[in-house]
């Protein structure tokens, strides 16, 4: 974690500007043992890009991400996390690109509450998360693009074992990306 955290530095300190983004996440937690419906939140942060060659550039990104899940009687998850996705980007052609990598997610506050109660849930939740990341992005033009991105948990975000299974949290996510260079060739 501490060298994905180094490598966005790096990037940003090698005269590279980050690119801004934002958007919306629509995300549940899985699990073998309940239905849990997806919840809205949002996504805010920065992004490092690398170009690797001229079809393949490194995304190094530093997200606040608000997640969680609605469940039975009317409670709801809210998980905070700060999450550093590393992404391989694929220039397709005619502005688009297809998105692949990984993410660690570190947990900064989750509760749980209903209509009567809220409860600090933080101690229970594994302090890292582990995601698979694919989805794909269309440049509008040199400062604007939009983004679509799934997020998949490997990893059991609760931190004790639990015999109906593993908890894993999956986020969609929508929103645009804020180029602060003028194109693609200058950003690298």
């Amino acid at each position: 974690m501490p060298s994905l955290l180094q490598l966005f530095l790096v990037s940003i300190c090698s005269g590279q500007m980050p690119n801004l983004k934002a958007g919306l996440n629509v995300s549940t937690i899985t699990s073998p043992s309940s239905a849990n419906e997806f919840q809205a939140g949002f996504y805010a942060g920065v992004s490092g890009l690398k170009k690797i060659n001229k079809s393949i550039d490194l995304k190094v990104e530093l997200l606040y991400s608000k997640q969680g899940a609605k469940g039975g009687l009317n409670e709801r998850a809210r998980y905070n996390y700060l999450n550093m996705p590393l992404i391989i980007s694929i220039y397709l052609g005619q502005d688009f690109y297809f998105d692949l990598g990984v993410q660690t997610g570190i947990i900064l506050n989750a509760t749980v509450a209903n209509e009567n109660d809220k409860q600090n849930i933080t101690a229970e939740l594994n302090t890292l998360d582990f995601a698979l990341c694919s989805g794909v992005s269309y440049s509008l033009n040199e400062f604007l693009k939009i983004e679509t991105r799934l997020n998949y948990g490997l990893t059991n975000s609760v931190r004790f074992p639990i015999p109906e299974g593993s908890y894993r949290n999956m986020v969609f996510q929508a929103g645009l990306i804020f180029n602060l260079k003028k194109n693609r060739d200058e950003t690298n």
